[in-house]
């Protein structure tokens, strides 16, 4: 199935968020501020055999921040922190894998800014 991703102003920061949309669902995220909205149509199944769609709609409208990890193997992960205790509960996570990390970042919507917290320096990816 193929998607469209545009870029459009996230309504939370204000910077550029990414929307990835296709027949069946559309994903906003910010990496800057942790925005995200998901909607999607939950029962695919039955919508097969002709019953209704049944839309759903997950929100973070006002996130504590974004994370982003980036590893050796030229892979990534970003997300919405939902929560100070989210963002506690990814710390151990980076400790874990803090050899395969090449920089890991949080960036929080602070006062009109974007702050950005280091979690791991970045460093070259063959180290």
């Amino acid at each position: 199935m193929s998607g469209v991703i545009e870029y459009i102003e996230c309504p939370h920061c204000g910077n550029e968020a990414w929307i990835d949309m296709d027949r069946w669902s559309e994903h906003m995220f910010c990496a800057h501020c942790g925005y995200t909205k998901q909607t999607f149509v939950s029962n695919l199944d039955e919508v097969a055999e002709g019953k209704l769609p049944q839309v759903e709609t997950f929100l973070v409208d006002k996130p504590y921040g974004a994370y982003h990890v980036a590893y050796k193997d030229n892979t990534a992960d970003a997300g919405s922190l939902h929560d100070a205790s989210s963002a506690a509960a990814l710390l151990p996570e980076i400790d874990k894998y803090r050899d395969e990390i090449v920089e890991a970042y949080i960036t929080r919507f602070v006062d009109g800014e974007i702050v950005k917290t280091t979690l791991v320096e970045p460093k070259n990816a063959e180290n």
